[in-house]
């Protein structure tokens, strides 16, 4: 999820509301280059990434992860 928006428009809270609201049923890779914003989930997340180098290896894991899944569904 792409959140974007204009200083001060509440894309923090927004944000915090939905992890919160999931943090209990999916596995959060989060991505918190101000180390600020989601600091406070990063004890109940898988990755907490925050510099550009973690966040690309991250989408990289993901893409993978992925594109395997998408196989699998296509196979049956």
């Amino acid at each position: 999820m792409l959140v974007v928006g204009a200083t001060g428009s509440g894309k923090s809270e927004y944000l915090k509301v939905c992890v919160e609201s999931v943090k209990d049923s999916a596995k959060l890779h989060l991505v918190d280059p101000k180390r600020t914003e989601l600091v406070r989930f990063r004890p109940i997340a898988k990755t907490y990434s925050v510099e550009p180098s973690e966040v690309l290896s991250l989408l990289s894991d993901l893409y993978v992860q992925m594109m395997d899944r998408y196989e699998k569904i296509s196979s049956k």
